[in-house]
């Protein structure tokens, strides 16, 4: 599957950014633009909490990260203000069914709390973290508004409105098969999140070789 045949460079890098920092950026860790559909969208590979996201919306762009929810209750992600343009947020599991959605948090940012309850759709009255399973990956997806999700048979998985609001997903709506809207590119965003960790694990082998790797430079240094 696509999700574990990742190129040795990007999980080398990966792997250097999991022990000095956690935060993964789709372009110096994911190695190129995160994918807009279920299939594609980049993996977040570390060791231990996640704690940002960063990237950039080009034009008629979507960018999906799976992610790894730890702590339901205590989920969050939000756009900081510092991101460059109006958002949308995405919630989605990994068969690219819809789990929850926010357009305006904050001013035109855009964000998620496990504690959030849900004023539309299947999920009315509901809370966000009732719909998230400790230890399981979820894709976490970042539009420019207002490039919308819909399923193949061009229903809107969400409500638009209002932009205030926490949506479940509509009654009968399917899993994600494209987006619609707002051709104009977004530019930067920065999410910060909370109750969430890199959805893969390295793989032992390569854990060992970073370790020597960076036992080495160390070394190296000390005789310096």
């Amino acid at each position: 599957m696509r999700h574990t045949l990742l190129l040795s460079s990007i999980l080398a890098t990966a792997l250097v950014v999991s022990v000095n920092a956690q935060t993964w950026d789709e372009m110096t860790n994911g190695g190129g633009d995160a994918g807009d559909l279920a299939a594609t969208a980049q993996m977040t590979i570390g060791v231990g909490p996640l704690t940002t996201l960063t990237g950039d919306n080009a034009a008629s762009d979507a960018d999906l990260f799976l992610i790894k929810v730890v702590d339901p209750a205590l989920f969050a992600a939000l756009v900081d203000t510092n991101t460059a343009f109006d958002t949308q947020m995405w919630l989605f599991d990994m068969n690219g069914n819809g789990i929850a959605h926010n357009d305006d948090r904050t001013s035109l940012f855009s964000g998620l709390l496990g504690s959030d309850v849900f004023t539309t759709g299947v999920n009315t009255g509901q809370t966000v973290a009732s719909r998230l399973m400790a230890g399981e990956c979820y894709i976490l997806g970042i539009t420019r508004y207002n490039r919308d999700p819909r399923d193949a048979a061009n229903v809107r998985i969400f409500a638009d409105s209002p932009f205030s609001g926490i949506h479940s997903p509509a009654q009968g709506a399917g899993a994600l098969n494209n987006w619609l809207n707002t051709p104009a590119a977004g530019g930067f965003y920065q999410v910060t999140m909370r109750g969430v960790e890199y959805c893969q694990v390295p793989e032992p082998a390569s854990m060992i070789a970073l370790g020597a790797g960076l036992a080495g430079v160390a070394l190296r240094r000390r005789k310096k």
